[in-house]
């Protein structure tokens, strides 16, 4: 899931979920849930993720453990994706543990506090969206490996987005640039694809044309085809030079 190997991932999603039906244990089973939902998301499902991630959480389990949590948080993300930030937020938080997500393991507390900081811009509330955002930048370890950098740098593109400025697409740059070391190719369009739209916005249209190309081009190789097609619309609207309204809400995970 993590490679953009969307196929591969669905597959051993299966062999997961037979495997732990055969033991019994439940975080095996709870682990591949979490990842057949984001496979869902990417290939834009949103509907079939949500109804994942409900029915692995019914009935209602003990407190949060680490492999809870993370079909917790994936229940937020899904909510995030039909057009529920506060609900996002609320689910985020209780998988997390607390606002400082103690329950999440630490190199991947980036990601989840991206996924905050587009839930409050979803609801309107920068500031609380730049307070995640920083939070994200401060988690983000010493040795900076590719992956967790790539994800503590999107939210502070988006806050910037809102604000119109330059500093929007250098971090989307950066971070497409981690997630390209890291071989995340999705991760990477969907960092390229806020860039293309920030480079726009700051009057540099040949260089978002070129990143969101790119953006199409990935999202379409690892069968992510509701986000090409998001990628392409920006495309035509940057070459046509159409001011942007809303650019959809991407998987946070």
């Amino acid at each position: 899931m993590w490679l953009g190997q969307l196929d591969e991932a669905a597959t051993y999603v299966e062999d997961a979920l037979e495997a732990a039906s055969l033991v019994g244990c439940n975080e095996p089973r709870s682990l591949a849930e979490a990842v057949n939902a984001a496979v869902s998301m990417w290939r834009g499902d949103f509907a079939g993720a949500l109804r994942i991630c409900e029915e692995s959480l019914s009935p209602p389990g003990p407190e949060p453990t680490q492999y809870r949590s993370a079909i917790l948080g994936m229940l937020g993300n899904a909510l995030l994706l039909k057009g529920d930030p506060a609900g996002c937020v609320r689910r985020v938080i209780e998988a997390g543990g607390s606002s400082d997500m103690p329950a999440f393991e630490a190199p991947l507390r980036p990601l989840w506090l991206r996924l905050l900081t587009g839930a409050e811009l979803a609801r309107g509330d920068v500031a609380a969206a730049e307070m995640w955002a920083g939070r994200a930048a401060s988690a983000v370890s010493p040795d900076r490996p590719p992956g967790q950098l790539g994800f503590a740098l999107p939210p502070r593109a988006e806050v910037h987005l809102t604000r119109d400025d330059a500093v929007a697409a250098e971090a989307a740059c950066e971070a497409a640039t981690a997630f390209c070391a890291a071989r995340m190719q999705l991760y990477e369009a969907t960092a390229r694809l806020t860039a293309g739209i920030a480079l726009s916005i700051v009057d540099r249209q040949s260089e978002g044309l070129a990143q969101l190309e790119r953006a199409t081009a990935l999202f379409t190789g690892r069968g992510a085809t509701a986000l090409s097609e998001l990628a392409d619309q920006e495309h035509h609207r940057v070459a046509a030079r159409i001011p942007p309204a809303t650019t959809g809400i991407t998987p946070g995970i």
